[in-house]
Order: structure tokens, then sequence, then C-alpha cells
């Protein structure tokens, strides 16, 4: 598999295995062991943190459990690779969904992402995921409530 595809796999596997809460695979094979996230251009979210993956992985299983199930459509992807790093920037198109007594609630956020990884031990890892909002549509606190 070349750099280039390694990298983008590895970007895309972010919200893929968020999709499918497979915690377990972000955490051995896609996030390094410190993530600097950065959210901050969402209205109220909070400054970047550098975080562990575990911390964002809770997050993630706390937001994930208030909903049915979300889709992030990642395109555009621009890759960048310089020795043992590289950069993904990638639009994503974020539905979040609860079925709730048949009714069905959406929150979609469109964004592109700044993804940043490194290559340790033969594999690419995520050392810091930023978000730049654009808009978004529906409930947001269906998962921030």
């Amino acid at each position: 598999m070349t750099e280039y595809v390694a990298v983008l796999e590895t970007a895309r596997k972010v919200f893929i295995y968020s999709n499918n809460r497979n915690w377990d695979g972000l955490a051995n094979d896609i996030l390094a062991d410190e993530i600097l996230t950065d959210d901050s251009s969402y209205p109220g979210a909070p400054p970047a943190k550098l975080i562990s993956k575990h911390e964002l992985i809770s997050w993630l299983q706390g937001a994930y459990a208030k909903i049915t199930g979300a889709h992030h459509q990642v395109s555009n992807e621009i890759i960048h690779i310089e020795g043992n790093t590289a950069h993904a920037n990638v639009y994503v198109t974020a539905t979040h969904y609860k079925i709730e007594n048949g009714n069905l609630t959406k929150w979609v956020v469109f964004s592109t992402f700044d993804i940043n990884l490194s290559k340790d031990n033969n594999s690419w890892k995520v050392n810091q995921l930023k978000q730049n909002f654009k808009f978004e549509e529906g409930n947001p606190g269906m998962v921030f409530s």
C-alpha cells in the first residue's frame, strides 16, 4: 500500500470507526496516544486541548450513547506527506440521528477537518483533529444536552 493510500485510509477511518462505534479499532489502529483536538470554530466549543486517546473515546462514547447513530460522509481529501508526518484536509458532512417513538430527529454538521498524522512503528496515527465548522441544520441538543 502506498503511503498516500495509508494516510487517506487512516484519516477516513477516524469517521468510519466512529460511525460503527469501533472504539477498540479507533484506540488501537487509528489514534496516537495523545491528540490535539480543536473544535473551537464551532460556536460555544472549548479551545483546543491536548487529550489522551482514551479521553477522546470516552467523550465519543458518551455522545453516541445519546443517539441512534451517525453517518460521516468524507470527501475532497487533500493529502500531504513529508517523511514520517502527514496532513489530510477533508470535507465532512456529519449526520447524527435519533429515532424515538417512531420519530426521527437529525443534526447535520458541515465542516472541513485538518488531520495531522505521524508514522509510528510502520503505521500512521492521528495526533491532531481540527474541525473547521461551516454550518449546521437540525437539533444539536440531541448530542449536547
